[in-house]
């Protein structure tokens, strides 16, 4: 609840431009994968999978963020729920929001997300690492 309540409060304090620079600084430099190899058959149906799951800046138009954000502003929400409403907004205008409310308001953003405990040992596609057997067996025990 405070993460949401500082999205809100960056809302009221800052300007795209701000916030913006505040995420350009957060966010990790991409780092360059190499394509997936094509099918060894390629005329057998196949399934292409992606190579990330999260929202990279790769993925994120700065532009249309930028745009996002504005609107938010100049709608005003007054709680989160409302935020989510505003045509546009979406989870990278969210996640934006809330890395940097993260470090402005000190509001971990994180740590209600089941998803992020869920692959506490990994994931059984190996994303974001390969489940280590031993120490699974022994939390579950």
């Amino acid at each position: 609840e405070k993460a949401r309540g500082g999205q809100i409060q960056l809302l009221k304090t800052m300007s795209p431009e701000k916030i913006l620079t505040e995420l350009a600084v957060l966010e990790p430099p991409e780092i360059v994968r190499p394509e997936p190899e094509p099918a060894a058959q390629p005329m057998l149906p196949n399934l292409v999978m992606p190579v990330h799951h999260d929202v990279r800046e790769s993925d994120i138009v700065m532009r249309r963020l930028h745009g996002n954000i504005s609107a938010a502003i100049e709608s005003g929400p007054k709680d989160f729920p409302e935020l989510l409403l505003v045509p546009g907004v979406g989870p990278r205008t969210v996640r934006a929001l809330a890395m940097v409310s993260e470090v402005v308001h000190g509001a971990p953003y994180r740590f209600s997300d089941p998803a992020r405990f869920s692959l506490a040992h990994g994931g059984k596609d190996r994303h974001p690492f390969p489940v280590p057997l031993k120490v699974y067996d022994e939390t579950i025990s």
